[in-house]
């Protein structure tokens, strides 16, 4: 009769067996893992010599009594606690991985905005202090009499944009003063501007460079990523709702508070 794999010995050292299931559960590990070919059998004797090294060092090391060391059997401890908890919340995850198509659906139908892009404005602007210098230079870009990127350099006073030649970049409705908006938005062609207007900033020479529309992507496009947000948060609500109940059954008796 053949022994299953895991118990086929390949060699013994010192009379440690190292079986084939160890040199399998080696390869499958992320190091040794190759995802086009399946492992040659001069990588697997490179595994299995692996494993013959580190038999050999382990055996030494207990024959020192390394292994009694009480900083390595706190860490084991810890690590195998680590374990034991990560076994724990891998089932519910598990249990969090089962995302219905209605619950994307819905998900999707919540979270729309998140998923398509909104119109947007290009846009570049000129900000001044007062509103006498605000009309003269607005009156010079009108008649086309100067470099908006130079003005915007010399006088304007918004630090965020003077140094790009005034570019805003794409400005997304909802996001600024209303001034700011019902100015911009009402900006009818590329390269026109807006007439001069005040905000909390200052005086504004705004221009439209370009105007795109929004875009409307499908469900079809974000269901795996809608799957894995849905899966996150039923995963977080259920380990809460876990921690709650044993919180409830629990005996916790503060004894001292750690220093701060």
């Amino acid at each position: 009769m053949k022994h299953p794999v895991e118990e086929t010995v390949l060699v013994e050292v010192n009379g440690t067996p190292v079986t084939e299931g160890d040199v399998e559960k080696r390869l499958e590990s992320p190091r040794h893992r190759n995802e086009v070919h399946a492992p040659s059998k001069a990588e697997k004797q490179r595994v299995l010599q692996e494993l013959i090294d580190e038999t050999l060092l382990l055996q030494e090391a207990e024959r020192r009594k390394m292994d009694k060391d009480a900083t390595i059997k706190d860490r084991v401890k810890r690590y195998e606690k680590k374990l034991i908890i990560e076994k724990l919340q891998n089932s519910l995850r598990d249990s969090a991985s089962r995302v219905g198509e209605e619950e994307i659906a819905a998900y999707y139908k919540t979270h729309r905005d998140q998923f398509n892009i909104p119109p947007m404005l290009k846009l570049r602007q000129i900000v001044v202090s007062d509103p006498v210098t605000a009309k003269n230079l607005y009156n010079k870009l009108n008649k086309d009499d100067g470099s908006f990127v130079e003005m915007a350099r010399r006088y304007s006073v918004d630090a965020a944009t003077k140094a790009r030649g005034g570019l805003i970049g794409l400005y997304r409705k909802g996001t600024g003063e209303k001034s700011f908006e019902d100015a911009v938005y009402g900006i009818k062609k590329p390269m026109q501007f807006a007439p001069v207007f005040q905000t909390q900033q200052g005086y504004h020479i705004v221009q439209l460079l370009e105007r795109r529309e929004g875009i409307s992507r499908s469900l079809e496009q974000f269901k795996p990523i809608i799957q894995r947000r849905i899966t996150v948060e039923k995963e977080k609500k259920l380990l809460k709702e876990l921690l709650t109940k044993l919180k409830e059954k629990a005996k916790i008796r503060i004894i001292n508070k750690p220093d701060v």
